[in-house]
């Protein structure tokens, strides 16, 4: 069946059929027997914790009621005196933040704008009024104001388990809230914070009430709630924007935003959930784990199987790549190293054919040639060295050379053919020789490389510069150019094997992006960089070698 199969297929065939399928499948049925046992598990803890949880949204139930019974005992009858009022009330009882009584009309008699405002109290008239005036609904939430008080409210309230936030709403206007009802408790939503405002209505349809003060009432409640904390499980309360109300250390870090299980307090606290939190998030997953160790292990096998055949498939596979990128290498190397001196060879034969051009000139160009023939011959040589041994260091015939000679010689060597092509060349030499030990061939090969791409990639403005100059010890030689530059993005990539930047003018120049890579190995074989130095315009590539004194 597999006769004509090639091995590597063979392998890849025996790995998927024989291994990975069968472990996928028994993954799968072990995931599913942890998911279940964990559900198993999480159901019964979510019994066990609903009894505490339910007892301590009842408390806040209860809490709830004593306020409203403490409001209406100081707020029911209506006083004879209004002033005297509204200066004792607030002493009366801690629950009452800001006082407000309301005329027939719903117009502020207390407080009002002629006597004065707070903060408070102002911000109050700002949120409410247009409320109080029915120019505004709420969303108003289901009984909460459904009984006159306390005392005639159900007593077997449904307290489900629900999720966070899932209370049904209905809009309703101040009217509709106190038609037929002598009292109540109103939540509201102001810039996402809830406000309670407990109000009555007296006989003579004045409107009486306050803000309740929250924080007190969160105060007083903890008094009564049972042991918030505990070895196994964590109990708080979670307001409007499912932040816990009370804030506490705990051994272990509790992350609030994912509770257990959480059950609705009231609709007057809407939005406010009993949040029940697991001491150890992962108790239930290592108790699933722990039944299902068997089935693990069997499973931990197979991945070792499974890992063992990827790690030969591959490495099998990253031997063949890396064979392959090194013949794409080797190619590119020898094409671009190749390029360089024919390119000179083919342009002084052209120039050659020309008739016009004087005996002296020819002979000079004749000379050039027979250079760049020795240099090709060298070079093919050197590459012929290369592909015997690449995986050895490049061997460098290093000696003294005055880098001035070599850079003047190559400025000779292209000037005719730049300034054919329109380019203004500029040549700025150092005084005196550049002494410095390197190899004659390759220094040559990194300068070559550096005009021929200030020449590729010139635009409009056809301008080269090459700059000599010595500093701390250093030879420097700087070759400038007006073309379109690089982008900050590219510029730390450039030296990087096989990287040109792709834009429209680039991608229709020649080129396979290994000749900045060349050029920077050969000058840190030479103990020497090159750099690329941003400007406004073009580009500047310098490269810099230690200056060489011979021993007298």
């Amino acid at each position: 069946m597999f006769k004509n199969v090639k091995p590597s297929s063979r392998l890849w065939i025996f790995f998927v059929l024989g291994i990975m399928i069968p472990s996928l499948l028994l993954g799968y049925f072990a995931v599913r027997t942890v998911e279940q046992e964990e559900a198993v598990l999480a159901y019964r803890w979510k019994e066990s914790l609903n009894i505490e949880v339910y007892h301590v949204a009842r408390l806040m139930r209860s809490q709830l009621d004593t306020v409203h019974r403490e409001l209406d005992a100081i707020f029911l009858n209506p006083p004879a005196q209004l002033d005297d009022f509204v200066n004792k009330a607030p002493g009366k009882s801690p629950y009452i933040e800001t006082l407000f009584v309301l005329s027939p009309e719903r117009f502020f008699l207390y407080p009002h704008y002629n006597d004065g405002l707070t903060f408070a109290q102002w911000a109050f008239i700002q949120n409410h009024f247009d409320f109080f005036k029915d120019r505004q609904s709420t969303p108003s939430f289901d009984q909460f104001a459904a009984y006159d008080a306390p005392a005639a409210r159900p007593r077997n309230i449904d307290l489900r388990v629900s999720e966070a936030g899932s209370v049904k709403r209905r809009a309703l206007t101040f009217s509709d809230i106190i038609r037929d009802r002598r009292s109540g408790i109103i939540p509201q939503m102001i810039d996402n914070t809830l406000h309670l405002i407990y109000w009555v209505k007296w006989p003579d349809n004045r409107i009486a009430g306050c803000l309740i003060d929250q924080d007190h009432m969160m105060t007083e409640l903890l008094r009564i709630l049972p042991r918030l904390y505990s070895n196994q499980r964590v109990l708080n309360v979670l307001n409007e924007k499912g932040k816990p109300s009370y804030g506490f250390k705990t051994p272990v870090p509790v992350d609030w935003s994912a509770p257990f299980l959480t059950v609705k307090i009231s609709d007057i606290l809407p939005f406010w959930e009993v949040a029940a939190y697991l001491t150890d998030p992962q108790y239930l997953k290592q108790r699933a784990e722990s039944s299902a160790f068997i089935i693990f292990l069997m499973i931990s096998i197979l991945v070792a199987t499974i890992l063992t055949g990827c790690y030969i498939v591959i490495k099998s596979l990253r031997e063949q790549i890396k064979a392959a990128q090194q013949k794409a290498t080797f190619a590119a190397n020898v094409s671009h190293e190749l390029r360089t001196p024919l390119t000179s060879i083919k342009m002084f034969i052209e120039m050659l054919q020309d008739d016009s051009i004087p005996p002296g000139k020819r002979y000079e160009y004749l000379n050039i040639i027979h250079e760049e023939t020795d240099r090709l011959s060298r070079l093919i040589n050197r590459i012929l060295d290369f592909s015997r041994s690449h995986e050895q260091p490049r061997l460098y015939h290093k000696k003294s050379e005055d880098l001035s000679r070599l850079v003047a010689e190559l400025v000779q060597n292209r000037r005719t053919s730049l300034e054919q092509k329109g380019f203004a060349v500029r040549y700025e030499p150092v005084e005196g020789p550049l002494p410095v030990l390197c190899d004659r061939e390759a220094i040559q090969q990194v300068l070559f490389n550096l005009l021929d791409n200030a020449e590729k990639y010139s635009a409009k403005e056809k301008a080269v510069t090459i700059r000599e100059a010595r500093r701390n010890g250093r030879a420097l030689v700087a070759v400038e150019d007006m073309g379109v530059g690089i982008d900050d993005v590219h510029a730390a990539e450039i030296f990087k094997p096989y990287y040109r930047v792709d834009d429209q003018l680039t991608s229709n120049t020649q080129g396979t992006g290994l000749g900045l890579t060349i050029a920077q190995q050969i000058m840190r074989d030479h103990q020497g960089r090159i750099v690329y130095k941003a400007k406004d315009s073009g580009s500047i590539f310098e490269i810099e070698l230690p200056l060489y004194e011979e021993a007298a």
